[in-house]
């Protein structure tokens, strides 16, 4: 694995951020707004549309290799992966955070959130994962947790003043 760079355009040039090297050109659906890496090769990008997408590209041929649809997912930005559940957790400018897997392209859920969310990160804790999209003002805690022997999960929003309490706790 290389460390890459991407510059947030259409036409997307990937450079090596160690040498400062333009590796490649990669033309991408829309406006490329946040990404993550599985650390295994692929790259997967939230492409801020209308009804946004997830761009999976391979960092070692430089190329996308899958398109898939959040719907109902307008204007994706943040963007969260969960390595050990192979989950994406974009938050969206409608108020919803897109849950999917990306190994499939299918959405696996979509979780109500605050307005103008524009960042989501990921905390372990003990069996569950706390998801935080916190706009400037406030903050959506989704509880993640094991369901029946699947690896999916449950989701759920906490409660406001849980989600506060959680949220301050964990930022500065």
């Amino acid at each position: 694995n290389r460390p890459l760079s991407a510059e947030t355009l259409p036409d997307t040039n990937y450079t090596d951020a160690a040498t400062g090297k333009v590796l490649g050109t990669i033309p991408m659906a829309g406006k490329p707004e946040f990404a993550q890496t599985d650390g295994k090769g692929l790259l997967f990008v939230n492409i801020e549309t209308d009804t946004g997408q997830i761009q999976v590209v391979d960092t070692k041929a430089l190329k996308v290799i899958r398109t898939y649809p959040l719907m109902g997912c307008e204007g994706p930005s943040g963007l969260s992966y969960d390595r050990g559940n192979n989950r994406l957790f974009s938050v969206c400018g409608n108020k919803v955070m897109a849950v999917s897997d990306p190994r499939t392209g299918k959405l696996i859920t979509t979780v109500p959130i605050g307005a103008g969310v524009d960042a989501v990160a990921g905390v372990e804790l003990g069996a569950t994962r706390k998801i935080l999209a916190r706009p400037s003002s406030s903050a959506t805690s989704i509880q993640s947790a094991p369901s029946s022997g699947t690896r999916s999960g449950v989701m759920r929003p906490l409660p406001p003043a849980a989600a506060r309490s959680w949220a301050n706790s964990r930022t500065p």
